[in-house]
């Protein structure tokens, strides 16, 4: 198992926003935000 390293800035309404996109679930709070990436790479892409 090798590591895997993003740069992309993070913080917990990225988290949120994977779990949405993973589960097809409304955006909650800030986590609709333009600004805020969605941490596909780290949990090797969404379908």
């Amino acid at each position: 198992m090798s590591d895997l390293v993003d740069g992309t800035a993070c913080n917990h309404y990225s988290l949120l926003r994977t779990m949405e996109a993973a589960f097809r679930l409304p955006r909650l709070a800030h986590a609709c935000d333009s600004i805020v990436p969605i941490m596909t790479r780290l949990f090797g892409g969404l379908n």
